[in-house]
């Protein structure tokens, strides 16, 4: 090598421990103040923990974890809570009578059922009527029933979802219209709430065994299932009692409405229970009046025990003509058929 190239190698060598020298230096500041490149992490102070968000639960309901116990869509135990019943207020019931959404000329002796109405709850309105169906005419449905005539619904079948079908252990038959049997039943009903026929649902005969129920459930139509022209709404639920020979401290087998009281009803052979599934109430951003579903009506059947039977017959009265699904040509149109009908049983029977 010459004094040349040795003077280029140098100069490389000279850089070289210069660029490393400020690396050190810069790595010494870092690890002295705690920042830099190379530093440590510091630990971050450990924060408390957020208090959990409680929400107030309703009155008389207890709030259950659901991995400790199932709740249905209301937050109640699937399970029936034991609760005293309440009293109704007078005051109340005489305002009943005239605001409900029955006519106020059916509590004042004007109609022939003015004498059969016993009101059991105000707001919303409940109602028994009482000898609705004669024995032999409760006799007849029930044999109706077991009869070739008549369509069992399948066990799984839930009304709205299969969800409700898990909440019922009893057996269903749908009933023509045009069945003999059914007549007395349609016509007083019609007769009753004074509409036609072409509103109501498909009669459903149902029977529940010992140990057979309906959990906590609602009449009403989801308002998202409801579709143009099939019927809109169900507005009436009139519950008619085939059987009666329960004993309601031993037997089990009454209609409970869990947030009336709760309201207990015992059936009594012959008498129907009517209620009001639905309220009108006016849509926000239309300003129109329509029918949704009324929460305060959840009810359920409660277990039939001890051996018995219970016998029950349901209809569903809509808010317009209810195109029949279970039947496709079942309701009756005939006006001499109707006419027929209605002479012959619109009438009350006697009061047993």
């Amino acid at each position: 090598f010459d004094a040349r190239t040795m003077g280029s190698a140098g100069g490389w060598l000279l850089l070289v421990v210069v660029v490393l020298c400020d690396y050190c230096a810069l790595l010494a500041g870092g690890l002295s103040s705690g920042k830099g490149f190379g530093a440590p992490k510091k630990k971050k102070k450990a924060q408390a923990p957020k208090p959990p968000v409680t929400v107030a639960a309703p009155a008389a309901v207890t709030v259950v974890a659901e991995e400790d116990q199932a709740v249905d869509k209301w937050g109640l135990p699937l399970d029936f809570d034991e609760r005293a019943e309440s009293e109704p207020d007078p005051s109340i019931m005489a305002r009943c009578r005239a605001e409900g959404p029955l006519p106020a000329r059916f509590f004042a002796n004007q109609t022939p059922w003015s004498d059969r109405l016993e009101v059991l709850h105000c707001d919303p309105l409940v109602l028994r009527v009482r000898s609705f169906l004669t024995a032999e005419e409760c006799d007849g449905l029930i044999a109706l029933a077991s009869s070739p005539r008549a369509k069992e619904m399948a066990k799984d079948a839930g009304t709205f979802s299969k969800k409700e079908a898990a909440r019922r252990t009893s057996t269903t038959w749908y009933a023509r219209f045009a069945e003999p049997e059914v007549a007395p039943l349609l016509a007083r009903a019609a007769a009753l709430l004074e509409v036609d026929w072409d509103r109501f649902e498909e009669l459903q005969l149902a029977r529940y065994l010992d140990g057979e129920q309906f959990k906590w459930h609602e009449d009403a139509v989801p308002p998202t299932l409801l579709r143009p022209g099939d019927g809109g709404q169900r507005i009436a639920t009139l519950l008619a009692y085939l059987s009666g020979d329960l004993d309601p401290q031993n037997d089990g087998g009454q209609t409970v409405f869990r947030d009336l009281g709760p309201l207990r009803v015992t059936p009594v052979k012959g008498d129907a229970l009517l209620f009001f599934p639905a309220v009108v109430q006016k849509r926000h951003q239309k300003g129109e009046e329509a029918y949704f579903p009324d929460d305060r009506t959840v009810h359920a059947a409660d277990p039939v025990r001890n051996g018995k039977q219970k016998w029950v017959s349901q209809l569903w009265i809509h808010e317009g003509p209810y195109p029949p699904t279970i039947f496709r040509h079942d309701n009756p149109r005939d006006p001499d058929h109707l006419r027929n009908v209605l002479t012959r049983f619109a009438h009350p029977p006697p009061l047993s």
